[in-house]
């Protein structure tokens, strides 16, 4: 995982999370071994976990959840949620490689 460019550190752990358990399929899908999966996914998700208080912001009352999650609803029919990964501290790029 440490030869990886941030962004495909990213990509490489967005599609892990997309599909968890499944670590040989991102391998083959980002063109990585399973093993740069592993050691990436890892990295990035202790990475975010160090600025979770940073970056990550969630409601704290019954009355905020609710409120997030109305709000959601409402501007992207997202219903039940509260949050999301919404690429922008980290441009998500859409893959121009595909599941066989």
């Amino acid at each position: 995982g440490g030869g990886c460019a941030l962004t495909n550190k990213t990509e490489i752990t967005l599609w892990y999370m997309s599909d968890p358990g499944f670590q040989n399929r991102v391998s083959e899908v980002v063109g990585v071994s399973q093993a740069t999966v592993s050691r990436t996914v890892k990295t990035v998700i202790e990475l975010t976990c160090n600025k979770a208080t940073t970056w990550i912001r969630f409601p704290y009352t019954v009355v905020e959840v609710k409120e997030a999650s109305r709000k959601w609803e409402g501007l992207r029919n997202f219903p039940l949620a509260f949050g999301v990964v919404d690429g922008t501290l980290v441009k998500v790029m859409k893959s121009f490689r595909r599941f066989k």
